[in-house]
């Protein structure tokens, strides 16, 4: 017998099984009457897993997008790959329940089963995980749609963008790391920088500039930027390859960018689709690195900085006009987006750019990134959020239609 599930037909209302035990129902059917979840706006489950010894996600980062959430009648709820009973159509989750005034509180409740998956696994190694992957391939096989599938390597993303000649000009030149290539690149452009395939957070990054006398390697730590010198190019290549050990790097040549206050900045563009599933551009800052760092990352010193400010105390180049600038960057990012987007599936709903000036004011797309850490800016933090439910509505929309999902 096939049997047809629907939200309107919730089986908590069955009393012939017990799906938890009656706390777990009442609770469920409180809270599910407390937020009138509505039929037709979408259920979007947060995938996300524990930190280190916790044993739920980190519930804390998904606050502000529950909120506006409620404020748009979306019910959002986080859960892990192993709280779904795919069997039985539901999910066992946490959502912010909100009573009289009083500020929500998250609760772990039991729901009808989500609508559409937003993927914050929060590292790889979680995200390859069996059960993870399990889960991917159930969501693929049942036709639930989901967005950002996975975090994707350096290497990938270069490939992917590298054949788009629009962008392709505005790529630093990089190179899979050997002994062979790591001489050659430094060679020719005394600068280059070191990094993992799989990093992120500018963890593991050197930098290595050759000069007359030495050739000197900063790299950063979990203690700070630390440096090394080395005389001659086999002595270099040799702790380079004690360092990596088994890891893959890139070889990415260092452009001399142009800077704020005698310290290096790059631009962070942040981009999403909208409820059209069409690529737009949320918002753009500035990071400004640590005095006398190569690495502009919050978490590595960097600071925050508006674009505007940053962009003003540039000299003026003849013919380079600001809005022009601002216009240049919008594109780049958007069809950086529009490119990687096409090459990984069309699963993707946001991503993020790192974007370098140099001194002439070209840009030069440093990295992209496909599963993007949240915005420090607060304007651009509102209108991501519901960018983000922008998307799902459109998902889900799609998915009621029956129609194939391209966006």
């Amino acid at each position: 017998m096939l049997i047809i599930w629907s939200p309107k037909h919730d089986i908590l209302r069955s009393k012939k099984i017990d799906y938890g035990g009656d706390s777990m129902r009442n609770k469920t059917a409180e809270v599910v009457k407390q937020n009138n979840f509505p039929d037709q706006m979408p259920r979007l489950g947060i995938l996300s897993y524990p930190i280190g010894k916790k044993t739920s996600p980190p519930l804390s980062n998904f606050r502000e997008l529950a909120l506006a959430g409620k404020k748009r009648r979306i019910t959002v709820i986080v859960f892990k790959p192993q709280d779904v009973n795919w069997s039985l159509h539901r999910v066992e989750g946490w959502i912010l329940k909100g009573s009289d005034g009083a500020a929500p509180k998250w609760q772990h409740v039991q729901l009808p089963l989500f609508d559409v998956v937003y993927n914050r696994i929060p590292n790889r190694k979680t995200e390859n995980q069996n059960e993870v992957q399990w889960f991917f391939q159930e969501m693929n096989y049942r036709g639930i749609p989901f967005f950002n599938p996975s975090f994707l390597d350096k290497w990938t993303i270069f490939r992917w963008i590298q054949s788009n000649q629009e962008i392709n000009k505005h790529l630093p030149h990089s190179v899979l790391f050997t002994k062979s290539e790591f001489m050659k690149m430094l060679e020719k452009n005394t600068s280059v920088f070191i990094k993992p395939r799989l990093g992120s957070l500018g963890r593991g990054i050197m930098r290595i500039d050759m000069n007359e006398q030495d050739i000197i390697v900063n790299i950063l730590t979990p203690r700070g930027y630390e440096t090394s010198r080395f005389k001659d190019y086999h002595t270099v290549c040799d702790w380079l390859e004690t360092k990596r050990g088994s890891k893959n790097y890139i070889i990415q040549e260092a452009i001399k960018l142009a800077r704020y206050k005698n310290r290096v900045f790059d631009i962070r563009t942040l981009v999403q689709k909208d409820i059209q599933g069409n690529w737009t551009v949320t918002g753009m800052g500035a990071r400004w690195a640590a005095a006398n760092a190569h690495l502009t990352h919050v978490p590595n010193g960097g600071q925050v900085l508006p674009l505007s400010t940053v962009l003003a105390e540039l000299p003026n180049k003849p013919g380079i006009r600001m809005e022009v600038l601002n216009r240049h960057l919008h594109d780049l990012s958007i069809n950086t987006a529009l490119t990687i987007d096409k090459a990984g599936g069309g699963r993707f709903g946001e991503m993020s750019m790192d974007i370098g000036l140099d001194t002439q004011l070209n840009l030069w797309l440093i990295e992209a990134n496909s599963k993007p850490f949240s915005f420090d800016e607060p304007a651009i933090r509102q209108i991501s959020r519901n960018r983000i439910l922008d998307y799902a509505i459109f998902l889900f929309k799609q998915r009621e239609k029956g129609s194939e999902i391209d966006g």
